[in-house]
């Protein structure tokens, strides 16, 4: 599995406990730093698609094509995804 730091400080921002399970599961999950290389894969990526959330753009930036990216907003990870022209798979959850 993998994310960025910016998909991180969105979801650490809980204050109802979610950030121990949270904790326990960054073990396992390969965080990608935003340096200025992703920040321009993922700026191109929102120009293309016409897209706002930067957080989204980095995932799909650091996605390849054959994997799957789970969210909660399909669309708008669709509209990065068919804007990076890969084969990516979004899933719904």
């Amino acid at each position: 599995m993998r994310t960025t730091g910016v998909v991180i400080a969105e979801v650490w921002r809980d204050d109802h406990g979610r950030q121990a399970s949270l904790a326990r599961l960054l073990k396992s999950i390969d965080v990608r730093p935003v340096d200025q290389r992703l920040g321009q894969d993922a700026g191109t990526l929102l120009g293309r698609a016409q897209a706002k959330d930067p957080a989204d753009a980095t995932v799909v930036a650091v996605a390849s094509t054959g994997d799957r990216i789970l969210t909660s907003d399909p669309r708008d990870i669709r509209r990065l995804v068919a804007a990076s022209r890969r084969a990516i798979h979004v899933v719904a959850c």
